[in-house]
């Protein structure tokens, strides 16, 4: 999947003859390190076309609405007792979402995270081992590190703040170590089962009802929910505008991501039994309740919420 959406993504752009550093002749001054600021600048202009476009904005607001069950999981498993060292620091994994695109980034964390042994390992291990404070720095470094520099971003619509966004995963780990010093677990090790259970509810209801507000009221009008959220299958012409060009390859950077994360929630069922429910769940949720519901509805359930 991550070959395929690299290929289908970047190909693409390359054959329209769109050039992804046009803007970026002079490099703008974003954080005083040249290289870095190199860096930033095309995924600036990137983002800066797309909210400038009314379709566009409209997209980024709703995968934004429905995105943290997706970040939620690598960082709650992170934290999981006994993990994997590969996945025992999800900034690597988000980061390089955030440069190569979550459509190569995600497959690849899953398929790792499938290859050695995550899987396997909720089943042995419960959301109740989690301390209160690993709980509570979870939830602080979500609300410092996703939230506030993702509605900064869609709101302020400024270069510097975009770019600062570009980053976020770093100050997840920030918020989080900074929560974790001032209440460390030995301190604080009572269960923090219902803080997670409180977060994870939460993530299945902003997203399930950012999905109902945006999908439910174009059920009429589909040639308007094609233009907005639906990939087009065949490429666009080169004389077609860059941000539609942008815009193409953002859809199928979610498209891919998502359906990566929902394919690997197959690897935890322990019985066919639980392998048909968790397909017959996706086939009732993902349109009715969208894409992140769906997977913190999974998720809800795997780690003994429910």
């Amino acid at each position: 999947m991550a070959a395929i959406a690299f290929k289908l993504m970047f190909g693409r752009i390359s054959a329209s003859g769109i050039d992804l550093q046009a803007g970026c002749k002079t490099i703008p001054d974003y954080t005083g390190f040249s290289k870095l600021d190199q860096a930033l600048c095309p995924l600036i202009n990137f983002f800066a076309l797309i909210m400038h476009s009314s379709d566009g904005f409209t997209f980024l607001t709703y995968i934004s609405g429905i995105g943290l069950p997706f970040l939620l999981l690598p960082l709650f498993e992170a934290h999981r007792p006994g993990q994997n060292k590969l996945l025992r620091h999800p900034v690597i994994w988000l980061l390089l979402g955030q440069f190569v695109t979550v459509a190569v980034a995600f497959p690849l964390y899953w398929l790792t995270f499938i290859l050695r042994g995550g899987p396997q390992r909720t089943q042995k291990s419960s959301a109740k081992l989690y301390t209160q404070a690993d709980a509570e720095a979870l939830v602080f470094g979500i609300i410092v590190g996703v939230i506030i520099p993702s509605v900064a971003m869609l709101k302020m619509d400024d270069p510097i703040v975009t770019a600062l966004w570009q980053i976020y995963p770093i100050f997840i780990v920030i918020a989080e170590s900074v929560h974790l010093f001032f209440r460390p677990p030995s301190r604080y090790p009572q269960s923090g089962f219902i803080t997670l259970l409180v977060l994870f509810a939460t993530s299945f209801i902003v997203a399930s009802s950012v999905h109902v507000a945006t999908i439910w009221p174009l059920v009429n009008n589909l040639q308007r929910f094609n233009e907005v959220f639906l990939p087009s299958f065949h490429p666009l012409p080169s004389s077609a505008p860059a941000t539609a060009h942008y815009l193409e390859v953002l859809k199928w950077d979610i498209i891919f991501s998502n359906s990566s994360s929902v394919i690997a929630t197959f690897w935890f069922a322990e019985n066919i039994k639980q392998l048909l429910l968790i397909g017959l769940w996706y086939i009732f949720a993902i349109p009715v309740l969208g894409f992140g519901a769906a997977v913190a509805g999974i998720a809800l359930w795997r780690n003994g919420f429910l």
